[in-house]
């Protein structure tokens, strides 16, 4: 992040400059089309003025033809320039529309979890993709526009006084009267616009959730319930829709009545030349008219180019918002004890062993309410390690900073010397495997659901995961096998073979460190013995370390609401309210007092320990 508070105005300036840096040879060409534009709209008011004063007037129509073809021929250069430089206007437009979406997607991919922890996720993509679409309108209609318009309203204004200079002084006393309509307007529509902004946000982040859990609104048969919901969004939308709307269609009224009582009082003034003086011919007057339609129009396109950019800003205050996340801190924390490799081994390689250590760890997601307090672990290479506790002992938190998901609050943690909040996203699976509890199928091939888009996995390692873990007794039925298409959601498959795959993609690039979430949770008796074997099996076998001993081929962390959820654990870790109570292996626990002893009693009573 740069050191700068990301404003509105630096948002923008962020998006454009390298696009500028880029097009500048297209900016001057639109520098010139401006210039063009702007001459060659001034010559048709002027030619009229030739023609009343030296041929109408004095009765002769030597020349006219003359006159007129140059009328047409400034008329169809006019549209000419303009059809160019709105080309060349979109074409740098959608250049910085496809930076900015790049800059949103790039800070949105480095914040912490934390953001999207307390951000809807139907709020994200409003500001990702309407927004975005707002500032689109803003670069190609808006802030070109109005340069250009103004570049008008001065050329006009140099022609006025070219033909007179006192009606020109009376113009020119017309432009406060204008600017003051203009910030009038321009303060309550921007306040309107960003209000339809944020309920637009609003709207989407219910259809969002709404719609991701209609299956369940089915069950409750809670339909009607949800949908008299909507009318608050709605309702917000509408107010401020309706706000906007009014100030809209209110200002060019109002400009236009500017217009015609200027036009009035050039008409008046101009028709007694002999009292005031100005000398101004019967041509003069019919071009300083058509000057004044000319002056009005820039200035009330200027005002709804205005309009325009009043929607974008409010667009682009929502994108700030989100520029203005701090990233996340992902240095690493150093230990302070001795279990550290010095150098930590390469990832990937065969001295990787999965040694956790874990130091001091404190974490939590509100401020002052740790959820992990003092935590210690060391786990060697090979280990079978099952955390368990009730429900909010933080189990599951344990797992996302172990993952490098979360930053700790206080301590510090490694894998074979490596913090992993340190590691690249895309080496990271390489040092460690997670399996979630809550199982995410993307909209893709049963492959590019297991590689997740990563193109050094091969084929080989794809079907040796696929048959490591039993995905491959399903995925061979499949219609295409690897090349199918399981649908949003992993709709083509149940949830147990679901889960499976989720293991494999975890386990395709053979990590030395495993950690499961409830890895059996909700399943029959079948899919949790298929689950089991492909975990003895991607834990067994050995690797060779860099003393050149055996080693286990991997760490496991499972963690599990039921001692039933233990796979062939080496040792147990009980946490109850973010703290170890007990630590040993699962006959040394079952033997004395403690929480695994009361589990271990009530789940042979039949008790659903939660």
């Amino acid at each position: 992040m740069p050191d700068k508070k990301p404003t509105a105005g630096r948002v923008l300036w962020l998006a454009v400059k390298p696009v500028l840096r880029r097009n500048w040879p297209v900016l001057v060409a639109m520098g010139t089309l401006i210039t063009m534009a702007v001459l060659i709209e001034l010559a048709p008011p002027l030619l009229l003025k030739q023609l009343v004063d030296e041929k109408l007037a004095k009765n002769t129509f030597q020349g006219v033809w003359t006159i007129a073809a140059f009328y047409l021929a400034a008329v169809v250069a006019a549209r000419l320039v303009n059809f160019m430089l709105t080309y060349l206007t979109a074409l740098v437009g959608q250049s910085i529309l496809l930076h900015l979406r790049l800059l949103i997607a790039e800070h949105l991919e480095q914040l912490s979890l934390r953001y999207f922890d307390r951000t809807p996720v139907g709020d994200i993509m409003s500001r990702a993709t309407n927004d975005v679409e707002a500032v689109n309108s803003l670069f190609t209609s808006g802030i070109i526009g109005a340069v250009t318009d103004m570049f008008r309203v001065v050329g006009v204004l140099a022609a006025m006084f070219a033909i007179n200079a006192r009606l020109g002084w009376m113009m020119i006393l017309c432009v406060p009267v204008v600017y003051v309509t203009t910030e009038y307007f321009r303060r309550h529509m921007r306040a309107a616009q960003f209000a339809s902004r944020v309920a637009i946000g609003h709207i989407n982040s219910f259809l969002q959730e709404t719609w991701s859990g209609m299956r369940v609104i089915h069950v409750f048969g809670k339909e009607g319930r949800f949908g008299e919901r909507l009318w608050e969004p709605q309702t917000e939308y509408i107010h401020a829709a309706d706000q906007a709307s009014m100030y809209n269609a209110n200002f060019p009224g109002v400009l236009k009545t500017v217009e015609s009582v200027a036009l009035a009082l050039v008409l008046w003034v101009g028709a007694k030349p002999a009292v005031l003086g100005l000398g101004l011919t019967l041509g003069g007057l019919v071009a300083f008219a058509q000057l004044i339609t000319r002056l009005f129009a820039p200035i009330q396109n200027v005002a709804q180019e205005w309009q325009t950019i009043q929607v974008a800003l409010a667009g682009v205050e929502r994108i700030a918002e989100v520029l203005m996340e701090p990233v996340e801190d992902r240095t690493a924390r150093a230990l302070k004890g001795n279990g550290v490799a010095t150098p930590p081994p390469t990832i990937g390689t065969a001295a990787a062993r999965g040694h956790l250590i874990i130091e001091g760890l404190e974490f939590g997601y509100l401020a002052g309410r740790p959820t992990l307090k003092d935590i210690n672990l060391d786990v060697p290479p090979g280990q079978r390690l099952t955390v368990v506790g009730r429900t909010g002992a933080g189990k599951t938190s344990l797992l996302h900073v172990i993952a490098g998901i979360y930053e700790p609050w206080l301590g510090a943690l490694a894998i074979d010397g490596i913090d992993p909040r340190s590691v690249a996203p895309a080496e990271r699976r390489r040092l460690l495997g997670v399996v979630p509890q809550y199982v995410q199928v993307f909209d893709g091939t049963v492959r590019d659901n297991i590689t997740m888009g990563d193109r050094t996995i091969t084929e080989e390692q794809v079907r040796k995961v696929a048959r490591l873990t039993g995905a491959d007794t399903f995925i061979d039925q499949l219609p295409r096998g690897y090349d199918t298409l399981l649908g949003a959601g992993g709709t083509r498959l149940s949830f147990g073979q679901n889960q499976i795959l989720c293991l494999a993609r975890a386990l395709v690039c053979d990590p030395p460190l495993l950690l499961l979430d409830e890895p059996t949770s909700g399943m029959d008796a079948e899919t949790e013995r298929m689950i089991f074997n492909a975990l003895r099996e991607s834990s067994g076998g050995t690797r060779v370390d860099e003393d050149g001993d055996d080693r286990p081929a991997r760490t496991l962390v499972v963690i599990s609401h039921r001692l039933t959820g233990v796979v062939d654990a080496d040792r147990v870790v009980v946490l109850a309210n973010g703290r170890v109570v007990q630590d040993g292996t699962p006959e040394e626990l079952a033997g004395s007092e403690g929480w695994y002893r009361v589990f271990q009693d009530l789940e042979q009573l039949g008790w659903k320990v939660s």
